[in-house]
């Protein structure tokens, strides 16, 4: 099986309709920086302005920006095109930030841990990104760590230094917790896939769990058979990828002796991949370029992890290395800008406009919904990434307010589409998922 997945996943690269443009690795510190990956290019270099003071934690691609978490009291926001920094969400409690996720258009939560002596709880901050500021605050037990959104709720996994193995679960439309989901083991990352179902991988017993993301009920355990997490404990041990011209959403896991690959639809282990020298360099962060297919490795020194500059490798399917790139001190953390800057969902960029797909992912058919602030010109169009317009969903005037458009996806292939909005010479994006 591992062979005929690596041969089939090479022969589709060609055909992908992904392009990476850029992948961004978060190096730890100290002292925190961000580094620059052109994949098209082959260079990497140092991104400047990122300011996190000593510790960088996280970080994710939210539209077309790139929101870094760390210690210190701000998050940066960096845009994803030009690499320059072009805002700061600011709060006290950002000291302690972990890691954070779309929940929303225009909406986060990250999780923020409380290391105060004899502190049983913690928060998930709300974010507001249209206007980057804090809009509400959740209290969980524990020390959260990685989070998602599956069937309409969010899961947020508490294993933090082997803390819990439960998840706590929060409605994002009320921002409110919900009971918890007891998983029976301890875990750092969890991902939503295109099925409203909700991954949570377990470091400590090598599974990976599965829950039904609309009601926290677990519904299978899936056994790696390899010990799952980085040698260290900290960095990112796991990334929900689409391999190209895959209808099959991938986790992509680190092990003892190098990564392997999770399929979120089979709920089976794919492949194992084995990487060169992880016993003297252990692998800090996990990520795939889609186009190329090809994992993307963060390498901490072997001397000195913590205080020498690390590595970013790049790896074959096959675990052959293709490239290495200088990094900072401990580089823990790696995004992949798979859709080429075409946004997730629509964001602060987008000029006030706000779009959405309702359902996403859609099987038959989807509504289209924006609001314009005044009458105006409108086209709206459905693309695939690489920009080719596949359907022409509408042309013409609209009035203010809400506009509610159907959009009927039976005839086109499973995969990822974009919308594109374009209005009084703004353009909004919204990811939409096709699946059967």
């Amino acid at each position: 099986m591992t062979r005929f997945l690596l041969l089939a996943l090479a022969l589709t690269t060609a055909a992908s309709a992904q392009t990476t443009r850029a992948v961004f690795v978060g190096n730890q510190g100290p002292p925190a920086s961000l580094t620059y990956v052109d994949r098209a290019a082959g260079t990497a270099q140092p991104v400047a302005g990122v300011t996190l003071s000593s510790f960088l934690q996280g970080m994710e691609i939210i539209g077309s920006r790139l929101y870094v978490t760390g210690n210190g009291s701000r998050i940066d926001v960096v845009d994803v095109a030009t690499r320059q920094r072009v805002a700061q969400i600011t709060d006290a409690a950002f000291g302690t930030s972990r890691y954070i996720a779309g929940v929303a258009p225009g909406k986060a939560y990250v999780t923020v841990q409380n290391y105060a002596a004899g502190a049983t709880a913690s928060e998930v901050v709300v974010l507001n990104l249209a206007t980057n500021t804090v809009s509400g605050r959740i209290a969980v037990p524990l020390q959260p760590e990685g989070l998602a959104l599956a069937g309409g709720r969010v899961y947020v996994t508490l294993g933090g230094f082997g803390g819990s193995t439960r998840l706590a679960v929060i409605d994002p439309v009320t921002d409110t917790l919900l009971p918890p989901v007891e998983i029976g083991c301890t875990a750092r990352f969890v991902f939503g896939d295109d099925d409203g179902e909700a991954i949570a991988v377990c470091t400590d017993s090598g599974e990976f769990v599965r829950i039904d993301g609309a009601t926290g009920t677990v519904t299978g355990r899936d056994a790696s058979g390899a010990t799952l997490g980085s040698a260290f404990s900290i960095g990112q041990d796991a990334a929900l990828v689409r391999p190209a011209g895959s209808a099959e959403q991938t986790i992509v896991a680190v092990t003892s002796t190098g990564v392997l690959l999770y399929g979120t639809d089979s709920h089976t282990v794919t492949a194992r991949v084995a990487i060169a020298d992880v016993a003297n360099r252990p692998v800090s962060a996990v990520g795939f370029d889609p186009q190329r297919s090809q994992f993307v490795l963060g390498r901490p020194d072997a001397s000195g992890p913590f205080s020498a500059s690390g590595t970013v490798t790049v790896h074959s399917l096959t675990g052959a290395l293709v490239v290495t790139h200088p990094a900072g001190v401990f580089p823990g953390h790696v995004a992949v800008d798979a859709a080429g800057g075409v946004a997730n969902e629509s964001g602060p960029d987008a000029a006030g406009l706000r779009l959405a797909a309702v359902p996403n992912p859609a099987s038959a058919s989807t509504e289209i919904r924006f609001t314009l602030d005044a009458p105006q010109a409108v086209s709206v169009a459905l693309v695939d990434v690489l920009g080719r317009e596949v359907v022409r969903v509408a042309e013409g005037a609209f009035g203010a307010g809400e506009q509610r458009l159907p959009l009927d996806v039976r005839g086109l292939p499973p995969g990822v589409y974009v919308v594109r909005l374009t209005a009084g010479g703004s353009v909004a994006t919204q990811r939409l998922t096709v699946a059967r």
